[in-house]
């Protein structure tokens, strides 16, 4: 359903941000990809809709990958793709998350979603 796009709902994954973005830094500095922390202001997309640039403060950066992290600022999903902002209030056991950073025990963490009764 999701895929057809027939649901109104987009895929989205969940992980260790912290830990995504210190393997990728890690894994491009190691091939020679250069870094830097700046702000983004928009993306332009090709002709196919795939995203080519991020609009940075006074210049522009080709690329071609792109994670939107900008959370409820949704500068891509929101502004870019023009995706409404759905609630999921009604469903949901909290209002508020709480998060931090936990160290797994072994190598391979297991992914749980737990659904309420």
């Amino acid at each position: 359903m999701i895929a057809t796009g027939q649901s109104g709902l987009y895929p989205s994954y969940h992980f260790d941000d912290a830990g995504f973005e210190r393997y990728l830094k890690r894994v491009g500095l190691a091939r020679g990809i250069t870094s830097c922390a700046t702000a983004v202001c928009g993306i332009r997309l090709d002709d196919r809709g795939h995203v080519c640039a991020l609009q940075l403060e006074g210049e522009q950066l080709e690329v071609d990958f792109a994670v939107d992290a900008s959370g409820s600022a949704r500068v891509g999903l929101g502004s870019v793709f023009n995706a409404r902002w759905r609630s999921f209030a009604n469903v949901l056991p909290t209002v508020r998350a709480i998060t931090f950073d936990l160290q797994p025990a072994g190598s391979s963490p297991q992914a749980l979603t737990v659904r309420p009764p």
